[in-house]
């Protein structure tokens, strides 16, 4: 069966998803998320990309990214070649661990892309997960921290208000949450 050919975005954003071969869990533990949450680091610093958000469900997974065209395809293959033989070698499996390809849907202009944030960001609650997945295995955590080194949340929370604590309010009542922010902590 042959590959449709990968629709490309004028605004280099993307709406990448990528599902467990079979619907199978391919998030077994903690380590497992946290790990493809590495990978995603390093692919970041090798090709100079930007994550806009991510979730990482047990059987699936969601990233939002900025990325020149030419690189998609070499970003995620780094991304998912070396999460398959992790995975391989700890659960002593053979084979694909991933349905197929990655599949990718272009974001044409801010609206999209804020209704990908909040889709991204509210998967594991409308999945019933509750809001503590959300805090650990999404980049949400990320839009209420002051530095991170995963998620270039600036320009997101910029269209929002420039002064960024008004930002982050405004961000939390789009998802339609609750927000209490001091320092660390982030109460839901």
């Amino acid at each position: 069966m042959a590959f449709k050919p990968r629709q490309y975005s004028e605004t280099g954003v993307y709406h990448i998803y990528a599902r467990g071969n079979n619907k199978e869990i391919i998030f077994k533990d903690d380590d497992d998320k946290e790990k493809y949450i590495k990978l995603i680091i390093q692919s970041k610093k090798r090709l100079g990309f930007q994550i806009y958000a991510y979730a990482i469900m047990d059987n699936h997974l969601h990233i939002l990214l900025k990325i020149e065209n030419d690189k998609l395809s070499k970003a995620m293959q780094i991304i998912q070649q070396s999460y398959t033989q992790y995975y391989n070698k700890k659960y002593n499996h053979v084979g694909r661990v991933f349905q197929s390809r990655f599949k990718s849907k272009p974001c044409k202009d801010d609206i999209y892309l804020l209704d990908l944030i909040k889709y991204i960001h509210r998967n594991p609650i409308e999945a019933g997960l509750g809001i503590k997945y959300v805090n650990k295995y999404t980049s949400h955590k990320n839009y209420l921290a002051d530095k991170d080194e995963v998620c270039d949340s600036d320009y997101l929370l910029y269209i929002f208000d420039e002064n960024r604590e008004k930002a982050r309010e405004e961000y939390m009542k789009f998802l339609d949450m609750p927000y209490k922010y001091s320092g660390k902590d982030i109460y839901l």
